[in-house]
């Protein structure tokens, strides 16, 4: 119950905490997503190597009127919690990977019951860091690799068939030094 009872020498005296007063619960939005200063709709979630330029642009729902603090991490490069008061968020040249931003809000830098808004992203690798580039080059270099073993065999069997056809025709020609001699000192 939403009542403070405090005791006096006459009785106890009771507080009630009207119902329009809530307690403030801080939401911190993105409203605005730019990649190289062109605009995105927030719903695009896979980004090219290239667009690695990112500025998020953020808002509360709290209408405070007063200063608003904001922190802000992106999983996949820092865990740790950034405090800011500007409203903009940049991150230049992003490596590809898979990020998650989260972020928060609160009128003192507490963050007490800071609820947090998280925007998930890719950025994807140029092909040749992609598997199946990297797959079809290996396949490539293999292919080439047999291919140049295949054509050292076949010039090391022609070789030793040369040099074999060359040794019989020196026998034979030996055999012919030799067989006229014999029949003539038969």
């Amino acid at each position: 119950e939403d009542a403070v009872y405090i005791g006096t020498n006459a009785g106890i005296l009771q507080f009630r905490i009207p119902e329009y007063r809530t307690l403030f619960e801080p939401q911190a939005i993105i409203t605005d997503l730019k990649v190289l200063n062109s605009h995105f709709p927030l719903s695009t979630t896979t980004f090219d190597h290239e667009q690695n330029y990112f500025s998020f642009s953020l808002s509360d729902r709290s209408n405070t009127g007063g200063l608003v603090y904001y922190r802000y991490r992106l999983l996949g490069l820092s865990d740790i919690w950034s405090v800011t008061s500007n409203d903009e968020i940049v991150f230049p040249r992003l490596p590809p990977g898979e990020y998650t931003l989260e972020v928060s809000n609160s009128n003192n830098r507490q963050f007490y019951q800071a609820s947090v808004h998280r925007y998930s992203f890719t950025i994807t690798p140029p092909f040749w860091k992609r598997v199946w580039f990297i797959v079809v080059i290996g396949l490539i270099g293999l292919y080439l690799a047999w291919i140049y073993i295949r054509l050292k065999e076949k010039n090391l069997n022609k070789i030793q068939e040369l040099e074999k056809e060359k040794a019989i025709a020196e026998l034979e020609v030996l055999k012919n030094q030799v067989s006229p001699h014999f029949l003539f000192n038969s």
